[in-house]
């Protein structure tokens, strides 16, 4: 079996100790690393037959590490583009910010796995291989947050639901009294009936815990 990975994340010094602890601990091949949009085209161009296998019955597995955000680039867009080039690609999202929002955009656009940059080195290659193999990850201590903010969410109204969904997509509150089409003070009349029933302080505890990335 072949393994092969991508790496995508707009820090360098992170992408070269990425590459130096999976090529140590695992066997898994680091192809490419990229830290921007453009880097990102231009390496899946370059290296698009690394990719196939030289050996038709030794099959390839491949995986994208991304961050959610690189630099000025959505890390979720940049999966989606990896996978146009790559069908076969499996996903996995990174980050610091591992709100509930983030974590069920990330799988509800397609990404296979998500975790922490806070795991554990050696979660990680639990993950690359788990989502190599085609299986689902969420590092451990993320699924407890999400099962515990799950049976919250499923005592809020629709309305509420719907002014919920909007935050974890990263819109602002103006952003949401304006799809919604009503007015700012419905909207807040809204998020307070949220800080009661997600035993929130208030909007910024919202966003801290929920929140996701436009």
């Amino acid at each position: 079996m072949q393994k092969k990975l991508i790496l995508v994340d707009d820090h360098r010094m992170i992408l070269h100790g990425l590459t130096s602890y999976i090529t140590r601990a695992s066997s898994w091949n680091v192809v490419f690393s990229a830290t921007s949009k453009a880097e990102l085209l231009e390496k899946l161009e370059f290296h698009k037959n690394d990719f196939v296998s030289e050996n038709p019955e030794e099959p390839v597995q491949i995986v994208a590490l991304l961050d959610i955000n690189v630099g000025n680039d959505n890390g979720y867009e940049l999966g989606n583009i990896i996978k146009s080039k790559l069908p076969s690609c499996h996903r996995i999202m990174y980050s610091m910010y591992c709100t509930y929002g983030n974590i069920m955009y990330a799988f509800e656009n397609g990404a296979e796995g998500f975790i922490s940059k806070d795991a554990e080195e050696s979660e990680l290659i639990v993950a690359l291989d788990a989502v190599g193999e085609g299986k689902t990850y969420l590092q451990q201590d993320l699924m407890k947050k999400v099962i515990e903010n799950t049976n919250k969410i499923s005592l809020l109204t629709i309305r509420e639901k719907q002014v919920f969904d909007l935050v974890c997509e990263g819109k602002t509150k103006k952003e949401i009294s304006q799809i919604l089409k009503v007015s700012i003070r419905t909207c807040e009349n809204y998020f307070s009936f949220l800080y009661s029933k997600l035993d929130l302080s208030g909007f910024d505890d919202l966003i801290s815990k929920f929140g996701g990335l436009s």
